[in-house]
């Protein structure tokens, strides 16, 4: 594992290292309100009946189609009617849920040709989700839809903080990046929820943490290793 050592000092290191464990990626999901998949939700399906002459069965779609194109031969010609199509609101029920985590380390947030800074780690959570479709009584749609909800994470490393305005400048800065269309960042394409976090060992009077609050920061502290796992990592 690598990254610009002119940045990091040997704590941040250690920090980052534990930022990538199972247990702070637990932990950070502690510090936000990530809602699960609904268990079942109503959308609406199109049914084709067929067209006229149209020989062939019902079939549904997840939008109506100008053509089905499913009709067969007649009289010796591919006969394609306008679609009888109806839409139908349906239940839709989650069958299977997923999470992955995906991360990079060292984002370099560029503008203009100008580095503005660094971003310790980017972490992105994805839970995914996949349904069923109830068309009817006897009617399943197996595999029906899979959504993506991804969650992002864009956390600043401070073993110390001695002066905490110039973490709150910083992650500000990133803040005004992103939220600027700054989307070359990796991790970043598409997301449903964004969070900035100050990860630090120190424990933070009430003022630093309502000050990192009321400008939408998260603090997570981490326990500091001990002098026996520092000299092992």
């Amino acid at each position: 594992m690598k990254w610009n050592d002119k940045k990091s000092t040997p704590d941040e290191q250690t920090l980052i290292e534990h930022l990538l464990s199972d247990e702070a990626k637990t932990q950070l999901l502690t510090l936000v309100d990530i809602p699960p998949p609904s268990k079942k939700y109503i959308e609406e399906v199109a049914i084709c009946e067929g067209g006229e002459d149209c020989k062939a069965p019902k079939v549904a779609y997840k939008q109506a189609p100008d053509m089905c194109g499913r009709c067969e031969y007649y009289e010796g010609e591919y006969y394609r009617s306008k679609p009888n199509c109806t839409s139908k609101e349906v239940d839709l029920f989650l069958t299977s849920e997923e999470t992955s985590w995906k991360y990079v380390l060292e984002a370099i947030c560029k503008t203009r040709g100008r580095i503005v800074g660094y971003i310790d780690l980017i972490h992105r959570f994805e839970v995914l989700a996949s349904y069923d479709a109830q068309l009817d009584e006897n009617w399943i749609w197996k595999d029906y839809k899979t959504e993506v909800m991804p969650y992002v994470f864009v956390i600043e490393a401070k073993p110390k903080i001695k002066v905490f305005q110039q973490v709150l400048r910083q992650i500000k800065t990133y803040k005004d990046f992103i939220w600027a269309g700054s989307n070359q960042l990796p991790l970043l394409n598409s997301f449903s929820e964004i969070y900035f976090v100050v990860a630090t060992y120190e424990e933070l009077s009430s003022t630093i943490l309502s000050a990192f609050e009321n400008e939408e920061i998260l603090v997570m502290h981490v326990e500091p290793p001990t002098e026996g796992q520092q000299r092992l990592g």
